[in-house]
């Protein structure tokens, strides 16, 4: 990547669904692995907007699209490459041998964790809405030399723009939603979300019923905890319902007698805890409530008043007609789900104690990343820092050696995990935490999990990079690379590491390794640029659908 080429072997800016795209070569020169690896990593448009394409449908596309615009070039380069054996010299041959090679599963290496900045947005679209701006600016100015103009009214200053533009812009599909989770997973996020809410709205009514209104406070806690419970248990058992089998009389009856322990375990629970003014079966309701709310850090206790508020939901719901089978079904369903929670917070509970028991003690022993640079060092530093800010956007490719052991192994994939997660729920508005710069970012587990080669498109320069990590997302950053070798000390998994800001630094630029070849279809926009750009698309599309302000507020820069 020296400098920007007039021309080049692969004509990317001809492929409509390249966003990004990079090789990078991983040679054995800092002990990654016994062998060179050419890496190529592409952004390509998704499946976003056809039904009828899937993720692989849409990977078959993108490789077929690279193949047919620059198969002489790639045939040239994976020449060097092992397990590259094309069936011919004509072009259809050479085409379907490499289609063959890049899709080989072998050598694909799915993403750890894959974070999009404008997620939803094809190549075309983006350039498009690029486009649109620039034609919106040319307006903007040559009605600034109108006298009058702008108006005071954002709604005339926006209708003034349709109007000189002469046409609306094409209204997109609406943006699909990023979680396209199993219906099953929404339901049951629903449902923990209402129990919640209920134990939420009870608990803080309680507290605000004892300080303000004393005398009142009894009546409202029988009250509000009927309700609240016979509501958590219309809502448990619809789902349940669905998914636990019918019982037969054997365990229907272990289940009555099941119930009754847990009752009178509960009962004396709530005597315990002095919380002894109401009827025994509010009395077990509100123990639990008030133990959650008040000791969660108790976590025996914690388990008993959960199975106790489960058990006493069941009563109540059963009064007076205990004997009918359909009130049986609800102590059934109650009393699997009570104990299914509680054995599951007990082992957790112990796993979790165990885990940062270790954590801490490989934490307190990691050795801390001592800069050094040998002839070898600088220069692959200088290699590195001389293709930075030659366009607005930047690219970064680094790979980290993971620590040895069955316990980081499992915690990195955990950490990979939650963080994809968040990409796809929280963080698919255009900053990741609050980082506001990146396009594209990815986390790749290869050599049989031992490395993690991460891989970047971002904004801005690699110092503002790495200082926005620090500043913004030092924790996300931590909880991954705390588990590779050579980063910083780290606290509890998430804290410290990055902080000790020139270390980190330092250990950066030491596993970073040169990107021999990128490309960007769009080098002179930041994220926030596309992201507004859509905005103003939309608000010009759908005079409805975007207020005016909203409107103005995405051409910032612009003096109205």
């Amino acid at each position: 990547m020296e400098g920007e080429a007039t021309a080049t072997a692969v004509p990317f800016a001809a492929m409509r669904t390249v966003h990004f795209a990079r090789w990078v070569l991983i040679d054995s020169h800092r002990g990654f692995m016994t062998g060179p690896q050419l890496v190529f990593s592409t952004n390509y448009d998704g499946p976003v907007g056809d039904e009828r394409c899937s993720e692989d449908e849409a990977l078959r596309r993108h490789i077929a699209e690279v193949v047919e615009h620059a198969y002489a070039a790639l045939h040239s380069l994976y020449e060097c490459c092992e397990g590259y054996a094309p069936e011919g010299d004509d072009p259809q041959s050479l085409r379907r041998s490499l289609e063959a090679f890049l899709s080989a599963p072998d050598r694909r290496y799915p993403s750890s964790t894959f974070y999009v900045g404008a997620p939803g947005r094809s190549r075309d679209q983006i350039l498009g809405e690029a486009a649109l701006r620039r034609r919106v600016d040319e307006v903007i100015d040559r009605k600034q030399r109108e006298p009058g103009w702008p108006p005071n009214d954002s709604v005339a200053i926006r209708r003034d723009i349709v109007e000189a533009l002469g046409e609306r812009p094409p209204v997109f599909p609406p943006q699909p939603s990023i979680f396209a989770g199993p219906q099953w997973t929404l339901k049951v996020i629903g449902l923990v979300v209402l129990l919640l809410l209920v134990f939420l709205i009870v608990t803080t009514g309680n507290y605000l019923f004892w300080m303000l209104w004393p005398q009142a406070s009894s009546w409202f806690s029988t009250a509000s905890m009927t309700v609240a419970v016979g509501l958590s248990a219309l809502v448990v058992y619809r789902y349940l319902k669905l998914i636990l089998p019918e019982p037969g009389w054997l365990i229907r009856g272990a289940v009555v007698g099941l119930l009754v322990i847990t009752s009178l375990v509960g009962s004396m629970l709530a005597s315990w805890d002095r919380l002894t003014t109401f009827s025994w079966q509010l009395q077990l309701a509100i123990a639990a409530a008030a133990i959650i709310a008040a000791a969660p850090w108790r976590s025996w206790r914690l388990s008993l008043a959960l199975t106790g508020f489960v058990a006493v939901a069941a009563l109540i719901v059963a009064t007076p007609g205990f004997h009918q089978p359909a009130l049986i079904d609800w102590c059934y369903a109650f009393t699997v789900l009570t104990l299914a929670v509680t054995i599951i917070v007990v082992i957790l509970s112990y796993l979790e104690r165990r885990a940062r028991r270790h954590l801490h003690a490989l934490e307190a022993t990691d050795p801390p990343f001592e800069p050094y640079y040998t002839e070898v060092e600088f220069a692959l530093s200088e290699r590195s820092s001389r293709d930075e800010n030659r366009f607005y956007q930047n690219q970064l490719s680094n790979i980290a050696v993971l620590k040895a052991g069955a316990f980081r192994a499992l915690l990195i994939r955990g950490v990979f995990y939650a963080l994809q997660l968040l990409a796809r729920t929280v963080y698919n508005k255009g900053k990741l935490g609050d980082i506001p710069t990146i396009h594209f970012a990815r986390w790749v587990l290869i050599n049989q999990g031992e490395d993690a080669l991460f891989l970047s498109n971002f904004d801005s320069s690699w110092q503002s990079y790495l200082g926005d990590f620090i500043d913004k997302a030092s924790t996300g950053l931590t909880a991954v690379w705390s588990n590779t070798v050579g980063y910083p000390r780290t606290r509890d998994l998430l804290y410290a590491g990055s902080e000790d800001a020139d270390r980190f630094k330092a250990w950066a630029r030491h596993i970073q390794i040169p990107t021999q070849v990128w490309y960007s279809a769009y080098p002179g926009l930041s994220i926030r640029n596309i992201n507004d750009n859509t905005i103003t698309r939309r608000g010009l599309a759908d005079l409805e659908g975007v207020s005016a302000q909203e409107w103005l507020n995405a051409l910032h820069g612009r003096q109205l």
